[in-house]
């Protein structure tokens, strides 16, 4: 079994820089064949039916304006985006642009087929971050509402390990499926060397809020999965292209605050490119603003000045208790090398 290319190998040869740069996030649709349990802008949903997706020029015009203001790393996403019939085009455009990194998000369902990815890669593809939310096939088919779909995402993960394409994964928190986290993190480790992983706590918008009951789970109850799932990537000594946590606080996890993304009040911002609407400069304010709130004892925390806070729905159900202000600034967990772009 050929496993994943080293990050420092990624790094060298694509010629990524070596620390955190603007991002070009770039929603090209909202159709997708697949059907996830959580999924915020789920295609069977009627605020998200009928949306329209991107003509190719208008986003042309948007990867070359964040380009011009910084960004360095083009995230396509949906939806789903392999199933917009243009992607090969548009990860065209971005290499002309410039961007070093362009990265697609994807369930891996068409990236199974070879072919399809070969050409991808042909592109200018060179990071694929794969939704895979279990070890097994019968609970991750569950959550994403397709059958066959681990294998066929497995093969994906395959496929761009032998076409050279930098993998990373992205696994979504819920009650069905935190105690399998370690399990999944270790299985994709061992066998295909996996350095990189997005680890979510669930967001209950979308489809994940109409199927809040089924899938809301407290930090406390997930909390032990994932401290046992970063000891083991310690243990490893992972070199990961980005921060291993979203949507967690530095109270929740003391000692994390390194590998916790999207915690703080941005004051550098990214792009988020959607078709019907543009966040220049602002998509993780535009979070922050809309989903967070802090608690009575958040601003007695030393991070209450650029903590940006938790969930207000997960108050709604959970209240604040979790959340226990930090006096001082807890010694850093070792991860091995840290390298962040």
């Amino acid at each position: 079994m050929r496993i994943s290319m080293k990050t420092l190998d990624a790094v060298e040869k694509y010629n990524w820089p070596y620390y955190r740069t603007k991002v070009c996030e770039l929603t090209l649709n909202y159709d997708c064949n697949a059907r996830c349990v959580f999924c915020y802008s789920s295609p069977e949903m009627e605020e998200w039916k009928n949306k329209n997706r991107l003509d190719i020029k208008t986003a042309a015009s948007y990867m070359n304006n964040s380009y011009k203001t910084g960004s360095r790393v083009l995230q396509i996403i949906g939806g789903e985006p392999t199933v917009y019939p243009w992607l090969s085009e548009i990860i065209k455009i971005g290499k002309k642009i410039g961007y070093p990194v362009i990265q697609i998000v994807t369930n891996g369902q068409k990236a199974s087929d070879f072919n399809y990815l070969k050409n991808l890669k042909q592109s200018g593809l060179n990071s694929i971050t794969f939704s895979i939310h279990a070890p097994d096939k019968k609970l991750h088919d569950s959550i994403v509402g397709v059958r066959g779909a681990f294998s066929k995402i497995i093969k994906a993960l395959e496929n761009s390990i032998k076409l050279e394409i930098y993998p990373s994964v992205g696994t979504a928190v819920n009650a069905l499926n935190y105690k399998k986290i370690p399990a999944l993190v270790k299985f994709l480790h061992d066998r295909y060397n996996i350095e990189s992983y997005h680890i979510i706590a669930m967001h209950f918008i979308g489809a994940a809020g109409k199927n809040e009951k089924e899938l809301s789970v407290s930090y406390s109850q997930t909390l032990p999965y994932i401290k046992d799932t970063l000891k083991f990537l310690s243990s490893k000594r992972i070199m990961p292209i980005s921060a291993l946590l979203s949507n967690y606080q530095p109270c929740l996890l003391p000692g994390c605050e390194h590998i916790i993304s999207d915690w703080k009040i941005p004051f550098c911002d990214d792009d988020l490119y959607l078709p019907e609407k543009v966040y220049k400069d602002s998509m993780y304010s535009m979070i922050t603003d809309t989903l967070r709130m802090k608690g009575v004892n958040c601003e007695k925390c030393i991070y209450s000045g650029i903590c940006a806070g938790f969930e207000r729905r997960y108050y709604d159900i959970y209240g604040d208790k979790e959340f226990k202000p930090l006096k001082s600034a807890a010694k850093p967990i070792s991860m091995g090398v840290f390298y962040s772009r």
